[in-house]
């Protein structure tokens, strides 16, 4: 068994003493540069603790009031945003840097706010434990730079402007001012007026200042539809702030940005996969600027414009300013170059979206605002509530039209398809509604519809069926002209499934008698109990499915329609093999409306601005799609 090593030890001022050949008294005063010794002396002993690798202890330091050779840096941030934020990553290399030079360490924390800052700060003072500090993300009103004032603590404000009411403070500091406004200056070049700056956390210096020159600039250029939103600069605030701005426009009921300047890179990048999720293209639809340019900004595609700066010289740059301190220089306003725009993939000039559609483009709108199912305005407008026989469903049920129903809900009108049966076919009442004519093709369909997981009464199970789509006639078996395409919530599974699945299916034909189908389908396996907002799009070569904004289903050009079609909204049970029971029960579906608008493809956010504009007005139908 090999014998057990010593651990290494470190020299002394005796070895070094021995060493040299003088007392350890002429070694201190040697190597802290005190008087009694002879310069000959002073530097035989340096050269000497060179050799032999001698360093101060920082222990003997602090003991001897010396210092601790440790500066402290602590960050009042949500902890969750750090991993992944760039900017803060290459700062402390820069400081590091520096340190490692004088041979100083880093004493980094973490704290929840910035009194818990202050707290860090008192403790460290009362303990020695550091010889100055590093202050990042300044406050609009600070209490730090009071208190490092009053503990005497060396200092450095990272990111702050030049503060005269504390001159002792060093400051480094990047014009957050000028580069925001080179951004909105390119923007506007390139034709944008509606942006939206996704800023990070509220009180920031740096934030306050960049959202005050948004608003300045846009003042400055007459634009009325520029905003900022403040975050906590996660991935998870991005995605919905952007979700939020797209799908609500700027102001709120208005068109969506063409332009978005997120405050770090990851907002950025996940803003840019919230978008194309909603059906935005980056750049086609919308600019994409991210504050801080990262590695990051490069693995994505489009690859993201960003605002470069040398974060890495930036923190040396600090570290800098707080050596100099410690070697007792003046303190310092020292300001470091304005970060510049790199335009990549993720900008472009402003666009009136392809998608975006003519205010005259044939459209049928409806709010369902009719007092019950005989009112003479719904046949008037165009629907037919279904009462004669035949499928889908329980062979021998009857299709009840006295069971459409309609109500005013939250000041809009709602429709409400109610299915209901004992357990028998003869008790079995489904609903359905639709356009008497089959003149909607290509274009955007969309609905707002409640689905229900349970029965308003009665025993639950049953294998029930509620809808949106649109459908034209089958005329023979397999006939290749057949088209229909749906939104199909099964609350109680059925077809196999065994619990509430929601499928978007898009057919090009089918047979019966054997059943044999040609679709494409999309579906999840989830509740979907509750209000939705449903989008189906088709064009010459694609059909969309989008729920609640989120696209759900893309299908193939091999399933696009040959001939126009209705729109149907029904309720219908597959069967009654999921509840025997003979107790009467009832399901509802509701509708708050439907729009149509023909050939033309809308994003899920300008459904929404569309439905806005008819609300405002006052408008509860409008048809001027053509006849087929």
């Amino acid at each position: 068994m090999p014998a057990k090593r010593s651990p290494a030890r470190r020299p002394t001022m005796k070895d070094i003493a021995r060493r040299a050949g003088v007392s350890e008294s002429a070694v201190s005063f040697a190597l802290n540069d005190r008087p009694g010794v002879s310069e000959v002396t002073r530097d035989r002993v340096r050269r000497v603790a060179e050799q032999l690798g001698w360093r101060p202890s920082t222990a003997a330091r602090q003991l001897s009031g010396e210092g601790a050779a440790t500066v402290g840096l602590v960050l009042a941030r949500p902890a969750h945003t750090l991993g992944v934020d760039s900017f803060f990553l290459q700062l402390i290399s820069g400081i590091q840097e520096v340190l490692a030079e004088r041979h100083l360490g880093l004493l980094f924390q973490v704290v929840e706010d910035v009194d818990d800052e202050c707290a860090v700060y008192r403790r460290w003072w009362a303990e020695h434990r550091v010889d100055g500090v590093l202050a990042v993300d300044p406050r609009t009103d600070d209490p730090r730079p009071g208190l490092l004032d009053e503990l005497g603590l060396p200092a450095v404000v990272i990111g702050g402007a030049p503060d005269a009411r504390h001159p002792g403070l060093s400051t480094v500091w990047a014009d957050d001012a000028g580069a925001m406004a080179s951004v909105v200056g390119r923007l506007y070049e390139l034709g944008h007026r509606r942006i939206v700056h996704i800023a990070g956390l509220p009180g920031l210096a740096h934030t306050e200042r960049r959202i005050r020159t948004l608003r300045a600039e846009a003042q400055r250029r007459g634009l009325t539809e520029v905003r900022s939103v403040t975050t906590d600069y996660s991935d998870a605030e991005g995605a919905a702030v952007t979700r939020r701005v797209l799908e609500g426009g700027v102001p709120q009921g208005g068109s969506p940005p063409t332009a978005l300047v997120y405050d770090n890179d990851v907002m950025a990048v996940a803003g840019v996969a919230a978008a194309t999720e909603l059906g935005f293209s980056v750049p086609g639809d919308v600019s994409v600027v991210a504050w801080e340019d990262s590695a990051l900004c490069r693995m994505v595609k489009p690859w993201l414009s960003a605002l470069s700066r040398d974060t890495v010289e930036f923190g040396r740059t600090a570290a800098g300013e707080l050596t100099s301190l410690l070697d007792g220089g003046p303190a310092r306003a020292v300001g470091v170059p304005v970060p510049s725009l790199i335009e990549r993939d993720s900008t472009g000039p402003c666009r009136v979206p392809p998608t975006d559609p003519p205010a005259d483009a044939p459209t049928l709108f409806d709010d369902f605002n009719y007092s019950g199912h005989t009112d003479p305005r719904i046949s008037a407008n165009g629907w037919n509530v279904r009462s004669n026989s035949g499928g889908p469903g329980v062979p021998g049920a009857t299709w009840a039209p006295e069971k459409v129903t309609f109500a005013t809900t939250g000041g809009n009108s709602i429709m409400n398809l109610e299915t209901s049966t004992a357990g028998t076919a003869a008790s079995t009442k489904q609903t359905e509604i639709l356009t008497k004519a089959m003149k909607f093709k290509n274009g955007t369909y969309a609905a707002r519809v409640r689905f229900s997981d349970a029965p308003k009464y009665g025993p639950d199970g049953d294998r029930l069926v509620q809808t949106f789509f649109t459908i034209n006639d089958l005329k023979a078996p397999m006939a290749d002209d057949y088209a229909e395409y749906d939104f199909e919530y099964l609350p109680n599974g059925g077809w196999g499934e065994p619990a509430n699945i929601l499928y978007t299916t898009s057919w090009e034909t089918y047979q019966a008698d054997p059943w044999v189908a040609v679709n494409q389908h999309t579906e999840a396996r989830q509740s979907y109990s509750g209000w939705h907002d449903l989008v189906l799009t088709i064009d010459n070569s694609t059909i969309k499915y989008y729920v609640d904004g989120q696209l759900f289903g893309t299908h193939d050009a091999a399933y696009l329609p040959e001939r126009p079609m209705s729109i149907n909204f029904n309720q219908w049970l597959i069967d009654l093999a999921g509840q025997t029971s003979t107790t009467a029960r009832a399901y509802d579906q509701q509708v708050d409306y439907v729009l149509h608008v023909k050939d033309q493809v809308l994003t899920p956010a300008q459904v929404t601005i569309r439905l806005n504009a008819y609300r405002s007005a006052g408008t509860t139908f409008q048809d001027t799609v053509p006849g087929s």
